[in-house]
């Protein structure tokens, strides 16, 4: 039987796969989106990732009245719902839009033709999407589930990682009541997100009950009876050894592609150029391939802008001239977010990067702390960071923390696209008593 000719396939339904697909049926180019399974629409971010964990984390604090066992129950059919809601608002845009989904896994006998569960198909044209996994020892064996897959709340929790989503879920499960270790292999959580964010991450967890052990490699780790016993070793050399009821390993990445792709030798990330083509003219890839853990943002970012490029090489000649808006992503200019029990967030440089690039008397670190009420009677703090250029009053990087951390965060990020001084934020500032308020006088006492 002949292929079946497509134009262009996607392959990978997490963010960056579906938001291509998307966009090229916008441009009324009819994709192909290849899917493992149904469930898999959404991909990580939904299942396990920023989506699933921004969700609890607001689900759980509206939660908190009730004690920690109806909790965990209440939030687990919760997010079976939320995955249902998105999975299915997912599928219907789609199809509106004129996407062809085929479930089932891609089997690839070369970049342009391939199968998926007997049926052959052959394109021009291939955006590679299909993400990452989180690497789990062999020592682990068939008994290792995914956190999300629980049915019970543990009493004792192993994480290994130090990054955002090893601190999440390390979070939401000491707010819950269980005992968490989060293991590191580094010397510090959160490393390279700049000491301020990282100070704030730090003492969130050590708040909320989470044992955080730095700097210590795992030799071993195997089930034992009802627990997990885990031999580590500390930089030392001393030996150590946890157990726990559950395990998450939340620290390496590796890459899932479906044929192979020249890689950077030093970061195993798959190279690409400034329009996300990888080395095999007419293959391009975004999303975690191309660097590791990602942010949600970001992957739908690279999914429009690849579909723009596509549709670019599609085109004829007559309408080659269109301008659409293909400009790479400032990477420097995207938002990182820490959900914990309200939203850690920061954008740009850190202090340490500045000091590198600038003269210490051109760098200038401002901050301010202000109450709010959590409930009845829990008072809190917003925390807003920020660096400056001294001379020029532009603004470097931010770090935010509380309730409007995220929408503060993308203000700055905005003010930094556009070269904005940190003053003129003050002076588009008219909603009184918020939290933006309150950063507009910040910013014009400054």
């Amino acid at each position: 039987m002949e292929p079946r000719h497509r134009s262009v396939v996607v392959v990978g339904g997490g963010i960056a796969g579906i938001e291509a697909a998307r966009k090229l049926a916008e441009l009324h180019q009819s994709p192909l989106l290849v899917v493992p399974s149904e469930e898999a629409l959404g991909g990580k971010a939904l299942r396990q990732g920023v989506l699933a964990l921004r969700f609890l984390m607001e689900e759980n604090r509206l939660l908190r009245e009730k004690n920690p066992l109806e909790r965990y129950r209440e939030l687990r059919q919760r997010l079976v719902n939320f995955w249902n809601f998105w999975r299915q608002s997912i599928k219907e845009e789609l199809l509106r839009l004129g996407v062809e989904i085929v479930y089932g896994r891609a089997v690839f006998t070369s970049p342009f033709l391939f199968s998926v569960d007997g049926v052959s198909y052959e394109t021009e044209r291939v955006i590679v999407a299909t993400g990452s996994q989180w690497e789990v020892p062999d020592t682990a064996g068939d008994s290792f589930e995914m956190w999300t897959e629980w049915e019970n709340l543990p009493s004792s929790l192993l994480v290994f990682g130090e990054g955002r989503e090893a601190c999440e879920v390390a979070y939401l499960f000491a707010s819950l009541g269980s005992e968490v270790s989060l293991v590191t292999s580094t010397g510090v959580i959160l490393q390279g997100k700049g000491e301020r964010f990282r100070q704030v991450g730090e003492h969130l967890l050590r708040r909320a009950g989470v044992k955080i052990i730095e700097g210590c490699t795992l030799s071993k780790i195997e089930r034992d009876g009802s627990l997990w016993k885990a031999s580590l070793q500390d930089s030392w050399g001393n030996e150590i050894t946890l157990s726990g009821e559950k395990v998450c390993f939340l620290s390496r990445r590796r890459s899932t592609l479906p044929f192979s792709l020249e890689k950077d030798v030093t970061t195993g990330k798959v190279q690409v150029n400034e329009r996300y083509e990888a080395k095999v003219k007419g293959v391009f890839a975004i999303g975690d391939i191309i660097h590791p853990g990602c942010e949600a943002q970001v992957a739908k970012r690279e999914g429009i802008l690849v579909a723009e490029n596509v549709f670019l090489d599609m085109v004829p000649p007559l309408v080659s001239s269109v301008q659409l808006h293909k400009d790479r992503i400032d990477y420097r200019l995207v938002p990182e977010v820490l959900f914990l029990d309200y939203p850690l967030a920061r954008v740009g440089m850190t202090v340490e990067e500045a000091k590198m690039r600038f003269q210490p008397y051109e760098i200038q670190l401002v901050e301010r702390e202000w109450p709010f009420l959590e409930g009845q009677e829990k008072q809190r703090k917003v925390i807003v960071s920020v660096l400056l250029h001294k001379v020029k009053q532009h603004i470097l990087g931010a770090v935010v923390y509380g309730p409007c951390a995220e929408s503060l965060v993308n203000l700055f990020s905005l003010a930094m696209a556009q070269g904005v001084r940190f003053h003129e934020i003050g002076e588009v500032m008219y909603i009184a008593g918020t939290m933006e308020d309150f950063v507009g006088r910040f910013a014009l006492e400054i």
